[in-house]
């Protein structure tokens, strides 16, 4: 079964002005604004043309749902802003990361010498065990100590520390180190994952009303269904969520 419009718009709605756990005042209002343009967008651009269709008596439900796939169609262009907002976001995302879990030897004019040194560093913990390289880096990185976590992360034979531990270690040294950029990290992170949602949302309500999956991925750059699938029979005008017979 899939959402009407007039459904679609009343969820919308009910988003707006929602306060989840850490988001901050800019990233509500950024977040309200996606939801306030797609909201208007959906009631001027396809909302009434919907309606329009459905109540059509002079169509059979093949009809209907040709006509409704070929508005969803039309449609469909309107809404390419949200992959423009998701990839900008994800650009931002990739350089939060990079400056903030970059890890740099303090040996900066010689290659050779830092090779050495981290040689040096990893032979000391050949003999421990995963846990016990583990909390070493741990305390490297709560300690500053980047000559150390350098020499783990680089190791010939792979990091010689886990990913999850990695992670754990890094993140908090990135937020000790940098609090203002690791909160706007963590607003920008946010808005991305509602981007990604809001994008995944409309991609799969066009693709349940027949628009093509390769138009919908080269519009909102997201994949509602893979290569080799079977396009499943579309949904019958009767199937949507308040229509009447």
């Amino acid at each position: 079964m899939t959402m009407s419009a007039q459904t679609l718009i009343v969820n919308l709605k009910a988003w707006r002005g929602m306060i989840g756990k850490g988001w901050g005042p800019g990233a509500i209002e950024t977040r309200d604004g996606w939801l306030n343009r797609l909201i208007t967008e959906l009631e001027e651009d396809y909302e009434a043309s919907e309606l329009k269709i459905l109540s059509n008596e002079h169509l059979n439900p093949a009809g209907k749902m040709s006509a409704i796939r070929d508005l969803g169609t039309r449609f469909l262009p309107t809404v390419a802003w949200l992959k423009t907002a998701a990839t900008r976001l994800e650009g931002e995302d990739k350089g939060f990361q990079t400056r903030l879990y970059a890890v740099k030897s303090p040996i900066k004019d010689n290659e050779l010498r830092r090779e050495q040194r981290n040689g040096e560093i990893r032979s000391l913990l050949v003999g421990h065990n995963q846990a016990e390289r583990d909390t070493q880096f741990l305390l490297a990185a709560e300690h500053d100590h980047d000559e150390v976590l350098d020499a783990m992360l680089d190791s010939p034979m792979g990091p010689m520390v886990s990913e999850e531990m990695k992670q754990r270690a890094l993140d908090a040294r990135a937020k000790r180190q940098q609090p203002n950029d690791y909160a706007a990290f963590e607003q920008n992170t946010l808005l991305l994952e509602y981007v990604h949602m809001l994008r995944d949302l409309i991609g799969r309500r066009l693709y349940s009303i027949g628009v093509d999956a390769a138009k919908i991925k080269d519009v909102l750059g997201v994949t509602v269904a893979r290569e080799e699938e079977v396009r499943r029979p579309p949904v019958t005008a009767e199937q949507y969520v308040g229509v009447s017979k």
